[in-house]
């Protein structure tokens, strides 16, 4: 009697968006009938026909186990019955693949751990394949648990890659029936899977508290849907890769409700607010407020007429901040494309030089995201305030993407920004004087700062490549506040002896207060307005401002949590649990000689 052995294959979803692709194949064994080694199919039934085998002796098999070579190389160990392997026994062969477990008939069936190149196999089997439940592992991140079928996934089951989670039912080796898909970040699709992908109308919630039923291309939202936001409020619309086109509503959580354009979920443009009292506004929106020029027609028909700004009236004159509008944005860019070497000459030409014996502070703003206003306000505030107390006027640059000041002041691109520090580094004395650098805008998960402007593409700037640009200037004392999502992550390439690096956030965690609306964001408002005013110190400041990020912080997560509890529906009924939640941990990372240098300076408050 032979053995022989015929490849199976699994697959798994490729991370790339490519077809899924073939593993290496995996050994299932046959024990064929003595003479039938040369067909061309080996049968899953075995003969007994044909003379028994004869086992020999091994040292490695001791008796009453049998000793057999196979055809292919492997060697068993165990016992046979009525010359078929049956019982519980091994095979090993010399390319390091090993069976251990039961056999029945001649072939693998019942429980056994098949191992190979980079495969392993706990389960069962069924006449020589892997067959029922089983572990199946295949390198340090593809995981199966579940049913097989000779030798395929195939039935209810779980698969674990690096950066996604599949369960449900599988057909011949792919998520292909009811099922649910998890990514690295918490991001869930439950639905109906054809090859890995969602088909049809589907279930995605997210960390954050959103959730969207509707069709999806690429794993976003993709169609007419409806989208719950983690406040409650419920959008209803056409969605296009993410975000709305056309008109759509929003249902918000006090009963209110909007018609008209929207940015990325929230009313943005013209629109008409039906308030939950009775009232109407018509008129401009940001940022799910009423934000421009409008009208509100209260329940006893009086109206108002005039400006408002973040949801609050102005009065019958706005405040200079203009409408979000695709007119004014493609103004804008057009403008951008004569203007910037003008607007960043006029900046660089009124630096001042350096002059006497005390070290001075030259800084640098840089607003990086055009699409929220905030980043904007806070930089202009921050350069009113360091102007003030520390006598920056002649000594700074300001780089800002927005809206509101694209006429007057340059953009905020990586070319700008190198430009930018050459600029200050030629004025300043690069041996005494303090470089003080504030980038505020979004942060990524890759830690790249977003350089954005409405309709214009910009590159954004990775952590590596400002890190670069700092260390071409060649000035030696530099303090740099990142303020955006995942700053920390931007330490290890600014952090030096005579760098100090303070972040908004952890390299893992996220920032918050970047509503277009805000005046400022949280760790801006803590840092800036609320700690460095009165602080004696940078370090004093610093510790101020991560105390009432952390207070601020505990007090939205308590309301988040109220809110949850209180809350009347949701997919898990009343009390419904919010999602964890993450407090930013703002960052201080310098060497304490140069801190203490640095205090000396900032508690001088030179002018």
């Amino acid at each position: 009697m032979v053995f022989t052995s015929q490849p199976r294959t699994a697959r798994t979803p490729s991370t790339d968006g490519r077809r899924p692709y073939r593993l290496a194949p995996l050994a299932a064994l046959w024990l064929l009938a003595h003479g039938a080694a040369g067909a061309a199919e080996p049968p899953v039934a075995v003969s007994s026909t044909g003379p028994a085998p004869t086992a020999t002796q091994r040292a490695d098999c001791p008796p009453p186990q049998h000793a057999l070579t196979l055809v292919d190389g492997g060697r068993y160990c165990g016992p046979l019955l009525r010359g078929k392997l049956h019982g519980q026994g091994r095979v090993q062969w010399a390319s390091g693949d090993r069976y251990v477990g039961h056999f029945a008939d001649g072939a693998m069936s019942g429980q056994g751990v098949l191992t190979g190149h980079g495969f392993e196999y706990h389960g069962q089997f069924s006449q020589g394949y892997m067959d029922g439940r089983g572990r199946l592992t295949r390198g340090d991140d593809w995981v199966y648990e579940g049913q097989l079928r000779h030798g395929l996934m195939q039935g209810q089951g779980k698969l674990t890659l690096s950066d996604y989670v599949y369960e449900g039912t599988f057909q011949k080796d792919e998520l292909t029936g009811p099922g649910r898909m998890t990514d690295q970040n918490g991001s869930v699709i439950e639905g109906t899977f054809k090859a890995f992908q969602p088909v049809g109308s589907v279930k995605i919630s997210w960390p954050t508290g959103d959730r969207f039923e509707g069709p999806v291309v690429a794993n976003t939202p993709h169609g007419r849907g409806v989208w719950t936001r983690a406040d409650k409020a419920v959008v209803r619309g056409q969605f296009d890769m993410g975000d709305t086109t056309g008109p759509a509503t929003i249902e918000y959580a006090n009963g209110s409700r909007y018609t008209g354009p929207l940015h990325y979920r929230q009313a943005q443009g013209q629109g008409e607010l039906k308030n939950a009292d009775g009232s109407t506004y018509l008129g401009s929106f940001s940022a799910d407020q009423p934000d421009g020029p409008g009208q509100l027609t209260r329940p006893d028909g009086s109206v108002q007429t005039g400006y408002w700004r973040a949801g609050q009236y102005l009065g019958t004159t706005g405040d200079g901040t203009l409408a979000d509008t695709p007119q004014l944005a493609a103004h804008n860019n057009e403008a951008a494309l004569y203007n910037q070497t003008a607007l960043l000459q006029a900046q660089f030409d009124q630096l001042l030089p350096s002059s006497g014996p005390a070290p001075q502070i030259y800084a640098l703003y840089v607003a990086g995201d055009g699409q929220q206003e905030v980043f904007r306000r806070e930089v202009a505030y921050v350069d009113e305030l360091m102007a003030k107390r520390f006598g920056t006027r002649g000594r700074s640059v300001s780089l800002v993407n927005s809206r509101s000041s694209a006429e007057r002041l340059p953009l905020a691109t990586t070319h700008s920004i190198e430009q930018a520090l050459q600029a200050l580094a030629q004025k300043m004395n690069r041996e005494r004087d303090l470089l003080f650098v504030f980038l505020t805008s979004h942060g990524s998960r890759t830690h790249e700062l977003s350089l954005d402007m409405p309709r214009m593409a910009l590159p954004d700037l990775p952590a590596a490549r400002l890190g670069q640009l700092l260390k071409a200037t060649g000035i030696r004392n530099q303090v740099v506040v990142v303020s955006a999502c995942y700053a920390g992550g931007f330490v290890p390439a600014l952090q030096g002896e005579r760098t100090w690096v303070i972040t908004a956030a952890r390299a893992d965690r996220t920032s918050f207060g970047c509503a277009d609306d805000n005046e400022f964001t949280y760790f801006g408002r803590a840092l800036f307005k609320d700690a460095m005013p009165q602080a004696a110190t940078l370090s004093d400041a610093f510790e101020q401002a991560r105390k009432l990020v952390d207070e601020w912080e505990t007090r939205d997560e308590a309301k988040a949590r109220a809110e949850a509890k209180a809350a009347p529906t949701g997919p898990r009924g009343a009390g419904e649990e919010v999602a964890p939640f993450q407090r930013s941990e703002p960052m201080s990372v310098v060497a304490p000689a140069f801190r203490a240098e640095v205090d000396g300076i900032f508690g001088g408050g030179m002018r």
